[in-house]
């Protein structure tokens, strides 16, 4: 689930509320996705050269307190990590990283924005400030802000949208003139819009490789536009986001330059221009590196006056989880929860009937043989598992209860040290319980596994262990 902050569309529902207000909100969220049986939140941090957390770089969100620079006295996404947490959800951290002023931002500027600080940076565009993609300063305070957050935060991802370079508005020039020019002036031979994706590749390319400098466990994700170009594949019409974003998202995949993908595929299956299933087939064939596909799905088009049902939505995710390349997906955005739109929690509900775990990343070199250390006592009608010495760093581990061939998994955070299993689910007798550890970035332990004898269906009454 993304949970956008920008122009308060998800979270908090205005600005200016009081931190309990606040906390109070996150919590009915949180506790939501719980509900629907998500396993991620995607929350926005920086929205606009601004932060959702205590940095040295960039002032507090004005979307916080009404007022940029204001200290919303605690620190929110401290606050929603250690509440995901505990409810057993990966935090992803969202960040914009040229947008620098929203015009929907309450008040001024603060005084320690890049806005007020360094004007020779920022390009207007619109009503919108912009830094420049091709002024490596840009790109150096974006990295550094990442870094920031990735070494001091225990986030499970750090999240790109698809603003790289803005989407134009008619009759607006983006003049870039002064570092495109820079750069003809050193000899450069590219055209401008081969040189706007050269800056943004180089942006990509970094990121990636700084995130896994400090913490390889770390998911690095980008939702570009769900059009790679007009053309791919064939039929699809719309806007081309090669070049008027400046995004190779397409190179970005075949280098291995990010852990998933989220496309923004937010038209309809039967929509002709833009196909929803020949464009996800789109992605996942241009995926040699093998990294994650989780399409982004547009849920608030679903509206009381009209527009999307939410069988178009259920409709997208059936056809996701059979497919044999894409594994997940992530709603925009959060309001079309909260606010239940024409029941789609119910129908999502009956679509997400079982929890679904992070998927592996087998390319990152973070896991650990270590097994956790598991006792068992059994007791008239059910099993107490006990959990300790988890791998360091361990997110918490799942509890695998087996009747006849099926597994059910149960995730339960590293603060959990206990639980229970039934003798039976439903008539069948639970025949063996698994405890397996969840990693940093989902990835998942050697599993430690007791076949079970119940005491209704055998004797003695006796329970062995195999590893």
């Amino acid at each position: 689930m993304w949970v956008a902050t920008v122009d308060n569309i998800d979270w908090p529902s205005a600005p200016g509320l009081s931190r309990a207000e606040q906390k109070a909100e996150a919590v009915r969220i949180l506790d939501l996705a719980v509900e629907l049986k998500l396993n991620a939140i995607v929350l926005q941090v920086r929205p606009c050269a601004d932060a959702l957390y205590r940095s040295s770089y960039e002032p507090w969100s004005a979307f916080l307190t009404g007022e940029q620079g204001k200290n919303p006295g605690y620190d929110p996404l401290a606050f929603w990590i250690e509440e995901a947490h505990a409810r057993g959800l990966h935090l992803h951290a969202w960040i914009n990283p040229f947008r620098a002023w929203h015009p929907k931002t309450p008040g001024s500027p603060a005084k320690n924005s890049i806005v007020a600080k360094r004007p020779q940076f920022l390009l207007e565009h619109g009503e919108y400030y912009w830094l420049d993609p091709g002024d490596s300063n840009a790109s150096k305070l974006a990295l550094s802000v990442i870094n920031d957050i990735v070494r001091r935060y225990n986030i499970d991802g750090l999240h790109v949208d698809d603003y790289f370079y803005p989407y134009p508005i008619e009759g607006v020039t983006f003049d870039d003139s002064r570092t495109y020019g820079a750069y003809l002036g050193t000899g450069g031979t590219l055209d401008r819009s081969h040189w706007r994706r050269l800056n943004i590749d180089r942006f990509v390319r970094d990121m990636y490789a700084s995130v896994k400098r400090q913490r390889p466990e770390v998911l690095v994700g980008i939702s570009p536009f769900g059009i790679w170009r007009p053309g791919h594949p064939e039929g699809v019409v719309g806007f081309d986001a090669y070049e008027g974003l400046a995004a190779d998202a397409r190179r970005w995949l075949r280098e291995g330059w990010l852990d998933y993908v989220s496309p923004q595929l937010y038209w309809k299956i039967e929509s002709e221009g833009q196909p929803f299933e020949p464009l996800l087939d789109w992605w996942t064939m241009n995926n040699p590196a093998g990294r994650h596909v989780w399409p982004g799905i547009y849920l608030t088009r679903i509206k009381a006056d009209g527009g999307w049902a939410p069988d178009d939505i259920t409709g997208q995710i059936e056809l996701l989880k059979s497919h044999p390349d894409a594994n997940g997906f992530v709603l925009f955005s959060a309001v079309g929860n909260t606010e239940n739109r024409q029941g789609i929690n119910d129908a999502l509900k009956q679509t997400l009937a079982d929890h679904a775990n992070i998927p592996d990343s087998p390319w990152l070199a973070t896991n650990t043989t270590r097994s956790p250390e598991v006792s068992i006592t059994t007791a008239t009608g059910y099993s107490q598992i006990s959990v300790s010495a988890l791998p360091r760093k361990a997110e918490g581990w799942i509890l695998w209860t087996r009747s006849g061939e099926a597994w059910n998994p149960r995730d339960l955070p590293s603060t959990t040290t206990t639980a229970t299993a039934p003798d039976y689910q439903g008539d069948d007798p639970i025949l063996a319980i698994a405890v397996q550890p969840i990693h940093s970035g989902g990835r998942r332990g050697s599993p430690v596994v007791y076949q079970r004898v119940i005491p209704a269906l055998a004797q003695p009454a006796a329970s062995s262990k195999t590893e």
